[in-house]
């Protein structure tokens, strides 16, 4: 069946997961069962892709954690557990996203620095600042100019300062004379003064 999966493991990508990984070293060797091959006709081993930590999950899937309450980790102890446990007939399924399509889960503040620089970078284009399409709440005005620099009405930058790339600019916000400001999100009435750097 296409995008089942039939064997899990989270190695670390070089130099970002693991703590004493330089960057561009080689993943540890990964050991597969061979039955896995004598069962399936068509397996793809891939190491290029990223777990999204987005999951989907049938109402049996409570009922498997009410049952085994040790679980800490749900890609650790749930996924390989579920797929080592073959017998049952429990099935995992992966579903690749395609080249305009995005997806991201949000855990810590760096996940969102991430995610808010992939929104500012208009990689989730059109979920981008200058779309102006919050659901609830005060309307906003962005508009959208580059190198991706987002900026409301009634912002008032001083000539003298620099506003860079990767900037957001609330609404009445104020940028003082020689201030320099670059990949940040400056508030609605926040006031940069004079030859700040943010």
């Amino acid at each position: 069946t296409i995008g089942r999966i039939l064997h899990y493991d989270e190695n670390p990508i070089p130099g970002v997961g693991g703590k004493d990984r330089r960057p561009g070293q080689k993943l540890p060797p990964l050991a597969l069962d061979a039955a896995l091959f004598s069962d399936h006709p068509n397996v793809q081993v891939r190491t290029d892709l990223q777990d999204c930590h987005v999951d989907i999950c049938a109402p049996e899937v409570l009922y498997l954690f009410t049952d085994n309450f040790d679980y800490q980790q749900l890609r650790r102890d749930f996924v390989v557990g579920t797929l080592n446990e073959r017998e049952l007939g429990n099935n995992i399924y992966a579903h690749e996203l395609g080249a305009g399509e995005y997806a991201a889960r949000v855990h810590n503040l760096r996940t969102y620095d991430a995610v808010s620089r992939d929104v500012i970078g208009r990689w989730v284009y059109p979920m981008t600042p200058d779309v102006n399409c919050l659901p609830r709440g005060v309307p906003t005005t962005y508009t959208h100019t580059w190198p991706h620099r987002y900026a409301e009405a009634n912002v008032n930058v001083d000539a003298a300062a620099v506003v860079g790339a990767g900037t957001v600019l609330g609404e009445g916000c104020v940028i003082g004379p020689g201030a320099v400001v670059t990949h940040s999100v400056i508030g609605r009435g926040a006031v940069v003064g004079a030859d700040c750097r943010v």
